[in-house]
């Protein structure tokens, strides 16, 4: 016997979907927008009614378990190739719309269920995507925009929920379905302009307790020598370069609490070189994100030796002086230490020289 509540949604859902003939265009956008002012009146458990309803398309695969999931979508994905791109950016849509009005960060149930249908749209395009040979011309940058709004989605969930209790089994499909597939193209797409990978990274870099994800590995890589080597290109955009130089900065100089803490299992992360972190001369202990960045300290410095020495000192923003000075904490071989010393002190002396003339 169906509840109130539950004929209630459908009727909500059906109203949504239904085509009036008249103004299609602007009547949905209407008939969503009153269906969204009604759910924002619901219980979590009629939003997850609602939920099961919008998305029934992928009904087979959100009541699983993540890790069953993104295995059941890559054996059976072929059953849902008639979905049409613009159906896929729907889903993706309304789950943002939902994302936005209705998470909240008791609501477990309802998130849970919203991340699935991310999981869903990702997966399906993975698995699509490597058999791209066989698709149609143009088929293939579609569902590849498609990723990317994927890409903006979960970081709107990461931005909106800083202090949710992300499982780990969550974090690693946002990298498996995400992340790992793409990351090697980082360097070369991301020279242009901001990719959606990129300002996800930034997401991540801005709350703390998020740093960890850059130390999460697969095969022994993490994503910050794919960061690394996109700053180092010649022809990158200046705001690609500032996104960059923003997430290093916020790496080295932003503290981590134990409070709410995402656990990672040491399996899933790569190793922390505590050794040449013991010999360091610090007054405290390092940061998360700092200890992170020890270990492509040989590769950092030479980057930062090309953006800064050719600079005009009094054109170097106070984010550039901070790195500077967090590197110097951090650097212990005698080449990273000897080729910061020669392209840095020129930089600090100006700056004092400057400074001097000022007063």
């Amino acid at each position: 016997v169906c509840s109130v509540s539950t004929l209630c949604c459908a009727f909500a859902f059906s109203k949504m979907i239904t085509n009036t003939g008249i103004d299609k265009k602007g009547g949905s956008q209407m008939r969503r927008s009153l269906v969204m002012r009604f759910l924002s009146g619901c219980t979590e458990s009629e939003l997850i009614v609602f939920t099961d309803m919008a998305f029934r398309v992928f009904i087979d695969y959100i009541n699983l378990d993540i890790e069953s999931l993104s295995q059941k979508m890559n054996e059976s994905y072929k059953t849902l190739t008639t979905l049409a791109p613009k159906r896929l950016l729907g889903c993706l849509n309304l789950v943002d719309n939902m994302r936005e009005q209705f998470v909240k960060p008791g609501e477990s149930q309802l998130l849970s269920k919203l991340l699935r249908v991310v999981f869903c749209i990702g997966s399906f395009i993975k698995s699509v995507l490597e058999g791209e040979d066989k698709l149609k011309p143009g088929y293939s940058s579609i569902l590849k925009n498609i990723r990317s709004n994927c890409i903006v989605c979960i970081g709107n969930f990461f931005k909106q929920l800083d202090q949710w209790t992300w499982s780990e089994t969550e974090i690693i499909s946002v990298f498996e379905i995400f992340v790992w597939p793409i990351i090697d193209k980082l360097p070369v797409e991301g020279i242009h302009s901001p990719t959606a990978l990129l300002k996800l990274f930034n997401v991540w870099s801005i709350q703390p307790r998020y740093h960890i994800f850059f130390h999460i590995c697969k095969n022994d890589e993490t994503i910050l020598p794919y960061l690394l080597d996109l700053l180092s290109s010649g022809k990158l955009n200046f705001s690609v370069n500032e996104m960059c130089l923003l997430i290093i900065e916020r790496l080295l100089t932003l503290e981590y609490t134990e409070e709410n803490v995402i656990q990672i299992s040491q399996n899933s992360l790569a190793h922390i070189d505590t050794e040449t972190i013991s010999k360091l001369d610090l007054k405290e202990n390092l940061n998360i994100g700092s200890q992170i960045l020890v270990s492509q300290i040989s590769k950092l410095v030479p980057i930062l030796k090309h953006k800064f020495s050719n600079m005009n000192p009094r054109k170097l923003q106070k984010r550039d002086i901070t790195i500077l000075s967090r590197i110097t904490e951090i650097v212990n071989d005698p080449q990273s230490v000897d080729t910061l010393l020669q392209f840095s002190l020129p930089i600090l002396l100006q700056r004092i020289r400057s400074s001097d003339q000022e007063e």
